[in-house]
């Protein structure tokens, strides 16, 4: 295995120093010598191949994202072992992303996602998945995830796992789609590279006018409406800017408006709204950068707003409320890989953070305008320090030991250390072997620790204990793992009636507390790799969970996914699903239903006419499924939360 020179300070910062793929989108599938000989970054802040990487990791490619037609992060996430992503409304559409059987609101707190090395989670809420809707990937070279434990490396959030999603840096193509549901898709993305410089820049359209929801639906939450719709409305840009080996600049804007449909306790039909817009740019500069050692700065601003309506009383008619909210960070850090020995290799680095509430607002219309009346979180800053330090020792071709630490400092709720261990083995009979041990942990967000309305200063962090045991063997027809994990979660947050703690009720009888009862997670991941006649691939999962979090559990106990892709002539197909077990869902104070189980069936269908041009047929729910997700505020919702019927596009690509 290479050890650090001049690429490690790239995949310290996020980056990939892989070839473009650009040259191979002609062709519909991987080959299985693609599929296992992934390269991974995200488990160790350095290169590895899956089965050397100290983590449990799944790595999607350019190439499988797009002969799947899969369109966001979150339809991706169903084919991950030990992940589920389905629809939520707490805070407006969007989807939970549980990992490992322990659930969490649409924020989706529990998992660290970042894109090129830039966190997209913010303070306020704690995880990504508030602002974020329908992450975009069709500027993704590969998507990388971490199973398990990593805030050794990454510090709060990287709880149930790290997703990173890298993008591509030297194509030029485009796409045009439509689709039933009034759906318009286009996307560029175009570099333009000399001797010294490198400039790419992708932008994205999307709009639907949405699912429509009828009375049978609606009604028993709000009688006064006979149907919702859900349309969309979604801007993405991305710039990418280097110069020599030095000097990396990313820059990104999102925009999100989720019209109508469910609002936590309120369904409307031309009255809700969701909008959300994130901006950040990131600055990395390598000062030292051989074959010995590398060192590198990074400084990032992220600012982010969120602007919600809806009806102030869900089932009757009423005035207008809702929220808005700004908030902005500045990170500033250095990173840094060095060897002392031929078979040694150190990672360190130190980050300093800094966000930063300036507007937390609730609004209102009883005067006739959407006015602020008050703040529901409390307005101002936090900083947050970490150091980590990362040792990756080999003993020999076959046996290497990895031991990392790290220590984050809070200003609002003190200090945290976090470690890891993991023991690799590879056997000359085909078979690798992994012992793995991590400590993670969440931050309170600072909505949960200084809400006005439910939040609680004497919050801890929520911890996580995790142990791996992994086995991957290699045939020649390709490729099997199991992953058996356990887990024990500890002072997990939840929300909690104010009475069962002796407190007053004052304006809302809950409050956020930690649990004073460990939650243990236990189950299997099992993984498959294997060719699909002679021309195609298939990839194949299954999850068993044994433990999962107490009632009502929001989590399937069993969970099977597969990805089929097949390629004749110039013709390429794919056939892909995922298969949710029943879940429940609290609809009141001491009341749990159970919603049934469901099939997901997407296809796509692609014919190229040349290396320059493809026409894309893509179907999402291709049996036209009824099927209901469990939502955290199910009170008001009997029947769970509805998502979208079959939905089908056709489009053209062109490769430039």
């Amino acid at each position: 295995m290479p050890y650090y020179g001049k690429s490690a300070i790239l995949l310290l910062l996020g980056g990939c120093t892989s070839a473009s793929m650009a040259e191979d989108f002609d062709l519909f599938t991987l080959s299985l010598q693609d599929l296992l000989n992934m390269e991974v970054s995200v488990a160790s802040k350095s290169e590895h191949f899956t089965l050397d990487a100290p983590s449990s990791v799944t790595v999607f490619l350019r190439k499988e994202i797009q002969s799947m037609g899969i369109n966001s992060l979150e339809e991706l996430m169903n084919f991950v072992p030990g992940f589920q992503s389905s629809r939520d409304i707490v805070l407006g559409s969007g989807h939970m992303i549980a990992g490992r059987g322990s659930s969490t609101p649409p924020t989706s707190y529990n998992l660290l996602i970042m894109i090129d090395g830039q966190r997209l989670s913010d303070d306020l809420s704690g995880g990504a998945g508030d602002l974020n809707h329908n992450i975009p990937l069709f500027n993704a070279q590969k998507v990388e995830v971490i199973r398990g434990p990593g805030s050794a490396l990454y510090g709060t959030g990287a709880f149930s796992g790290v997703v990173n999603i890298i993008t591509i840096k030297e194509t030029s193509n485009g796409y045009l789609g439509l689709g039933n549901l009034g759906g318009f898709e286009s996307y560029f993305n175009t570099t333009y590279k000399d001797e010294n410089r490198s400039l790419s820049l992708s932008a994205r359209r999307y709009t639907d006018d949405g699912e429509h929801y009828g009375a049978e639906v609606v009604q028993a939450v709000n009688p006064n409406v006979s149907s919702t719709h859900d349309p969309r409305d979604e801007t993405d840009f991305y710039l990418a800017y280097s110069h020599g080996d030095n000097l990396q600049i990313n820059a990104r804007h999102m925009r999100r408006q989720l019209d109508d449909f469910f609002i936590r306790f309120a369904v409307h039909d031309g009255l809700n709204r969701r909008a959300t817009q994130q901006d950040s740019i990131r600055t990395t500069y390598q000062v030292v950068n051989n074959d010995s050692w590398g060192l590198s700065f990074h400084g990032a601003y992220t600012e982010s707003s969120i602007d919600v309506q809806f009806e102030a009383t869900a089932g009757t008619p009423s005035p207008l409320a809702g929220t808005t909210q700004l908030e902005s960070e500045w990170e500033i850090g250095l990173d840094s890989a060095f060897n002392f020995s031929p078979n040694s290799k150190w990672f360190a680095g130190a980050n300093l953070r800094k966000p930063d509430i300036e507007k937390a607002r609730i609004l209102s219309d009883a005067s006739g305008e959407m006015r602020a009346t008050s703040s529901f979180v409390k307005e101002g800053s936090r900083d947050v320090l970490g150091i980590y330090l990362q040792n990756e020792y080999r003993f020999s071709d076959q046996l290497q030991l990895t031991l990392g630490l790290r220590r984050d400092d809070y200003s609002d709720f003190g200090v945290t250390t976090n470690p890891r261990a993991a023991l690799i083995y590879s056997s000359n009979f085909g078979s690798t072997f992994k012992v793995l041990y991590g400590e993670a942990f969440r931050a309170p967000s600072i909505r949960q620790s200084s809400s006005t309305i439910v939040g609680n200063p004497d919050l801890d962090p929520e911890t996580i204990k995790t142990q791996e045991l992994i086995w991957f063997h290699k045939f020649d027809w390709g490729q099997f793992g199991a992953t058996y994990f356990n887990s024990t979660h500890e002072n997990k947050i939840t929300t909690v009636p104010r009475v069962s703690l002796g407190l007053p009720t004052f304006d809302t009888p809950n409050i956020f507390t930690n649990l004073p009862t460990e939650v243990n997670t236990e189950g299997w991941e099992l993984e498959l790799l294997t060719m699909l006649g002679s021309e195609g691939t298939l990839r194949a999962t299954y999850t068993l969970l044994n433990e999962v979090e107490p009632s009502p559990n929001r989590v399937p106990k069993n969970t099977f996914s597969l990805i089929s892709s097949t390629q004749f002539k110039r013709w390429g197909f794919n056939l892909n699903a995922y298969y949710h077990d029943e879940m429940e869902m609290s609809t009141g104070v001491s009341t749990v239903v159970t919603l049934d189980d469901y099939w997901v069936v997407n296809s796509a269908l692609r014919y190229s006419f040349s290396k320059k041009a493809a026409i894309i047929g893509r179907i999402k729910n291709l049996l036209d499924k009824d099927y209901f997700s469990s939502s955290a505020v199910g009170t008001s919702y009997p029947l769970g939360i509805p998502n979208r019927g079959r939905t089908y596009t056709l489009g053209v690509e062109l490769n430039f």
